[in-house]
């Protein structure tokens, strides 16, 4: 009988999401973070399919980075509707990258640690996001006016998603 991880299911899933997402963008690069986080999700299902369907362990490392990059991403999604800026042309853009290098250079040297990293990664995105969704709808101030709830309980979501990871 053909064994298919939950996971995969998922995957395809947000897969198709993420198509639709990308139909209808229509070339406007507004949506790139979001679209990313999607893209991310998508990669994240089909490792832990991998890794926990077929029980394939060498895939570990890359599942470790994955989660590092997952919640810089979730931020990056939802800073830029807080002033209208868009998070790529921000100058400290590259210091989102920091947490999934730091894990590259633990796998790298010194396993030990990343477990606690990554908590403590999920920990102050989760925070940071949380803090922004305290704020309320109004301080999504970017985000359309007829789509502004549905933004602010998705903040509400990935916060709540990223803080239980934790």
């Amino acid at each position: 009988m053909l064994f298919v991880p939950l996971p995969f299911v998922v995957a395809f899933l947000l897969l198709i999401l993420l198509v639709q997402m990308v139909r209808r963008n229509d070339g406007n690069a507004r949506n790139l973070f979001f679209t990313a986080l999607i893209a991310f999700y998508v990669l994240q299902s089909v490792v832990i399919g991998v890794r926990w369907g077929y029980g394939v362990t060498q895939i570990l490392p890359v599942q470790a980075v994955l989660a590092a990059i997952v919640p810089a991403l979730a931020w990056l999604s939802f800073v830029g509707l807080r002033d209208g800026r868009s998070p790529a042309r921000r100058p400290l853009l590259l210091l989102h990258a920091l947490p999934a290098l730091m894990i590259v250079g633990f796998i790298a040297f010194w396993p030990a640690p990343i477990s606690l990293a990554l908590i403590l990664i999920f920990l102050g995105y989760g925070i940071a996001l949380a803090a922004l969704a305290w704020a309320g709808p109004n301080a999504l101030a970017s985000s359309r006016l007829d789509g502004v709830i549905s933004t602010y309980r998705a903040l509400q979501v990935t916060a709540f998603a990223i803080l239980s990871r934790a």
